[in-house]
Formats: structure tokens, C-alpha cells, sequence
């Protein structure tokens, strides 16, 4: 999958460890504390729904429109902060 960037890449790195860890089903409420682009959020969102909701946040307001972007292409819900 390819990701908006603006001027940088990021591949999510032990994707599957994570998902192995927190499990997420479909209707839990996820909170994501470093979302940067997403691409963790975006493999978290496809587990959660269709009833879930992904929360993110990033100190970046850059990176967070990069975030929003990739994470629309899901029929997930998400918030950004």
C-alpha cells in the first residue's frame, strides 16, 4: 500500500507484533499515541471495524493531514488530534 507523504516515508515496522499484542476486534476503541502517517492506525482500523473507532494523536499538524488522508481510504471511523 502506498502512503501520502510529504517529503518522507515511514513503513510500519513489527505491524503483526503489534496487532498480536492488542488484538483488536471489531468495536473496540483504539487509541493510537504516536499515529504519524497512519500506517499502523490504517492496519489497527481494518480489524476494528465496522463498529470500532481508532483515536490518534501526533504533536505534528503536518503529519496529521498525511494521517487523515491515508486513514480515509477505510470505511472506518477515526479522530485525529
Amino acid at each position: 500500500m502506498e502512503y501520502p507523504t510529504i517529503g518522507l516515508v515511514h513503513t510500519p515496522v513489527l505491524a503483526e507484533e503489534v496487532l498480536n499484542y492488542l488484538q483488536p476486534q471489531s468495536g473496540h476503541i483504539i487509541l493510537d499515541g504516536t499515529v504519524g502517517n497512519g500506517g499502523h492506525a490504517m492496519k489497527i482500523m481494518e480489524k476494528i471495524q465496522p463498529r470500532g473507532l481508532l483515536i490518534g494523536i501526533d504533536k505534528d499538524r503536518e503529519i496529521l493531514q498525511v494521517a487523515k488522508q491515508t486513514l480515509s481510504k477505510t470505511a472506518g471511523t477515526f479522530k485525529l488530534y
